[in-house]
């Protein structure tokens, strides 16, 4: 996809999905390219052991949080990969407001990988749960953000009707709330930290039945 930049005698600059420059495939690779890297680097926060064959076994036991950490951030990474595929496909245009919110957006992401070298070295540690939440709540928030930074400046293929709008929106915040909600929790017990962000199995379902009847022909 190609675009080119069209020229107004008012307002911001914006970038369409046309054919002449690059801009929006600049766009989009570059997200793409952050995605990419976020989730390479999480290996790294697995330590790979140096240890004598005896010995092996317990230190790979030893690193089961590790590669819990690794799987549970690299599906977390996955999953709000595909949410920005979705939404750049739904996108005509590009603002600079939009580039903006998108780069904030992926410094949250690419601050994942070292996270997840916390939480999965100090799991049972409140604070670190507790930032480790804050990291995943800020990236759902942004990613709400930028929807409604979209929607309001017309970059949609189509309009959304307000009902559509709104459950999108609520679609977005409710990790949000779910993961803020998980830091004071994992000052009671990390588990129970765990348990809240699990409920997010059982709760988005649940929102998902408040999903409009037209928001087919305007949703992924």
């Amino acid at each position: 996809m190609a675009v080119r930049r069209v020229a107004r005698s008012r307002g911001p600059r914006r970038y369409k999905r046309t054919s002449g420059e690059l801009e929006f495939n600049r766009f989009a690779n570059l997200s793409d390219g952050v995605f990419a890297i976020a989730m390479t680097l999480l290996v790294v926060t697995v330590g790979e052991p140096t240890v004598s064959d005896a010995r092996i076994t317990g230190e790979l036991k030893g690193l089961l949080p590790q590669i819990s950490a690794f799987f549970l951030s690299f599906a977390v990474i996955g999953r709000y990969w595909l949410a920005h595929h979705e939404f750049v496909s739904f996108l005509t245009s590009i603002s600079g407001r939009l580039l903006l919110w998108n780069l904030v957006y992926l410094a949250v992401v690419a601050f994942l990988p070292f996270t997840t070298g916390l939480f999965g070295d100090y799991n049972a540690v409140p604070l670190i749960v507790a930032i480790y939440a804050a990291n995943v709540a800020a990236i759902s928030f942004l990613e709400a953000v930028m929807f409604v930074v979209a929607h309001r400046g017309g970059m949609f293929e189509r309009p959304l009707p307000q009902d559509v709008y709104r459950f999108a929106v609520l679609e977005s915040i409710v990790p949000v709330g779910v993961f803020l909600v998980s830091i004071p929790v994992a000052y009671l017990h990390h588990y129970a930290a765990y348990a809240c962000w699990a409920s997010l199995l059982v709760i988005l379902p649940l929102v998902g039945r408040r999903r409009p009847a037209d928001a087919d022909a305007y949703l992924p």
